[in-house]
């Protein structure tokens, strides 16, 4: 169970609040963009209805989702061994196997579904936590919906999704909304401090710079020397063909298997200080020194309006190696910018 939720206080107390008036939903959407804490929030959210030592109305308000993370009910969250809870998630099935199209499928959610429909065994509530429920299957939203349009007397419904626009409309309707904001910068340095006190003092407000607002992100590039990755980025726009072709031969080693990943969203965070920079016609703010060459040579190469047809391009060629697409990856970096080089 994520434990770890930062700068999201004020959709904690839309939640909090909706809570203490003894008139919970049966259903919450949580969106946000990736890495805030959405699926933190969602435990956080399950924890507070599975406990029945306190009860809306009944008690004093709760004005916190803070817990003992060494409570008897915490850790049987945490091990997902509650009985009246489950979590559903792409990647995987409902009974934990590995699920390799990435999306979640309809039989999974139609056997989460029943699951919501039982009686509590411990608790009050049946929590189901969709996460990323943009990658639910269309028969499976449309399951999903049926649900919703007739939920159980006891059925809490929490999904979290970074693409809202993927989740049917009828469904968003059903729902709670919850918006989760990027994290502050502040925030994230402080908890890349304490979680990783080995690394240089100075790599940390790049890394926190470069994550965009989102812990999870940061993460990530600390554990993998995304700064690093960065840098053989800037310098596949910058140095040449050769520096090109050295960064495409590394994107399907078993040895690094997050990397295109990372590289597609250090382009997009790269891409987004070009438009910024050249639509406002302000000076680019870097990270690394070669972010100020690739950006000559991308500016050089691709003019005005032929600059952001070029970004979109490449933007939709990294998101096309994604199901259902596929597109090879390492083809996709050498169409990208090697035309950049003649």
């Amino acid at each position: 169970m994520p434990s770890c939720l930062v700068g999201q206080g004020s959709a904690e107390q839309t939640f909090l609040s909706v809570y203490n008036s003894g008139r919970t939903p049966h259903a919450f959407l949580l969106t946000g963009p990736q890495g805030v804490g959405k699926c933190a929030m969602a435990f956080r959210m399950a924890r507070v209805l599975l406990d029945d030592s306190h009860t809306p109305l009944s008690h004093t308000p709760l004005h916190s989702l803070d817990f003992d993370d060494k409570a008897v009910l915490s850790q049987k969250i945490q091990q997902l061994s509650h009985p009246d809870l489950r979590f559903l998630y792409k990647g995987y099935t409902a009974d934990g196997g590995q699920n390799l199209s990435g999306m979640i499928k309809t039989d999974d959610i139609r056997s989460a579904v029943a699951f919501t429909m039982m009686t509590p065994s411990d608790s009050r509530h049946r929590i189901l936590i969709l996460d990323d429920c943009h990658m639910i299957a269309p028969n499976g939203q449309n399951a999903l919906l049926k649900t919703l349009e007739e939920p159980g007397k006891h059925t809490t419904i929490i999904l979290t999704t970074h693409m809202p626009q993927f989740v049917l409309p009828t469904i968003k309707s059903r729902c709670v909304k919850m918006a989760l904001g990027e994290i502050p910068q502040a925030d994230i340095v402080r908890i890349l401090r304490q979680r990783f006190p080995k690394i240089p003092e100075a790599e940390i407000p790049a890394y926190a710079h470069i994550a965009n607002g989102s812990i999870g992100d940061a993460v990530l590039y600390v554990e993998n020397e995304a700064l690093h990755i960065y840098e053989n980025l800037m310098g596949a726009m910058a140095k040449g063909a050769g520096a090109v072709y050295t960064l495409s031969a590394t994107v399907n080693t078993k040895k690094h298997p997050h990397l295109f990943d990372i590289l597609y969203k250090l382009w997009q965070y790269f891409a987004h200080k070009i438009v910024v920079s050249t639509a406002g016609n302000t000076p680019m703010t870097p990270v690394l020194q070669s972010e100020y060459a690739a950006y000559a040579k991308i500016v050089k190469t691709y003019p005005t309006q032929a600059l952001l047809d070029w970004i979109n391009r490449v933007s939709q060629s990294f998101a096309d190696t994604r199901p259902p697409v596929y597109l090879d990856k390492k083809l996709v970096l050498l169409t990208a910018f090697l035309p950049l080089h003649g």
